[in-house]
């Protein structure tokens, strides 16, 4: 009898090792429920020590909270394949297994799921956690700096957000003025959706020809001032300008230059002008 109880228990402990399953399943199961999935990581520390993997029905967050066991996800690279067990937890709104109790990098260097691509409205709690792509993208901020926070853009009338965390690759990099293909993670947080850009590879210039350092204003004297930018190839340098939002006059140089500077003279002092650069390469 001694031996039949031994060999069930070992039979027993066999069938709960290997319990994985889908992450779409994983994902309908209620909060607290310990579960194994395996999938591709998305991305590596760029995201500080959250990791989202992905299978081919699904994706979901690990995080190693309170609780979890061993060094995830210290070997866990983009491209990884892993298999990871914890419970089911939903933190600010975004489902995620934590406490992790154990994981197995599987194998490495493997290739990315396919991202989906669509509108903004893609951004949603049907694709949380998987890689997707939004084409023509234009950002609210284009031409300022990247720095911790939210950043709006549009793709024809729609709209979402990206966040950028502490330590992101993107810190300190130009928010693009040029259109962009936009890949990233879907998730959420406090039941806002945004979308988690890995790095600028991820911000895909869509233009041929677009401005790449936005106009600076110098040489500031009573009657002018000189408007200065750059585009990503020769073009020719233009103003339009007024002192309403009207405009009305321009200033035109055909020159072909990557680095255009155009000086306005002949103005009121004290008054207040607005103008518009803009460059075309034919």
């Amino acid at each position: 009898m001694k031996k039949l109880i031994i060999l069930f228990s070992l039979l027993f402990s066999s069938l709960w090792s290997i319990a994985q399953i889908d992450i779409a399943d994983a994902r309908s199961m209620a909060e607290g429920t310990t579960v194994t999935v395996k999938g591709i990581a998305t991305h590596g520390s760029e995201l500080g020590i959250i990791r989202y993997i992905q299978d081919a029905t699904g994706g979901i967050a690990a995080y190693p909270g309170t609780g979890s066991t061993g060094d995830f996800p210290g070997d866990v690279a983009r491209g990884a394949e892993v298999e990871v067990t914890g419970a089911l937890k939903i933190y600010n709104g975004l489902l995620e297994i934590d406490p992790i109790t154990s994981y197995t990098v599987i194998s490495n260097n493997n290739a990315l799921p396919t991202p989906i691509t669509g509108s903004p409205s893609i951004i949603n709690e049907a694709n949380e956690s998987i890689l997707m792509t939004i084409n023509d993208v234009t950002f609210d901020d284009g031409g300022a700096l990247f720095s911790v926070g939210t950043y709006g853009f549009s793709s024809g009338a729609e709209s979402s957000v990206i966040y950028v965390r502490s330590g992101h690759p993107l810190l300190g990099t130009t928010i693009p003025l040029a259109t962009v293909n936009l890949t990233g993670i879907g998730s959420e947080f406090n039941g806002s959706y945004q979308m988690l850009a890995r790095d600028e590879d991820d911000l895909e210039i869509a233009d041929d020809f677009y401005i790449t350092e936005s106009p600076k204003q110098t040489n500031i004297v009573n009657d002018g001032f000189t408007l200065s930018w750059k585009t990503n190839a020769p073009g020719t340098s233009n103003i339009r300008y007024g002192t309403t939002a009207a405009l009305g006059q321009l200033i035109s140089m055909t020159d072909m230059t990557t680095e255009h500077s155009v000086t306005l003279t002949g103005l009121n002092a004290g008054e207040f002008y607005y103008a518009e650069v803009f460059s075309n390469d034919g």
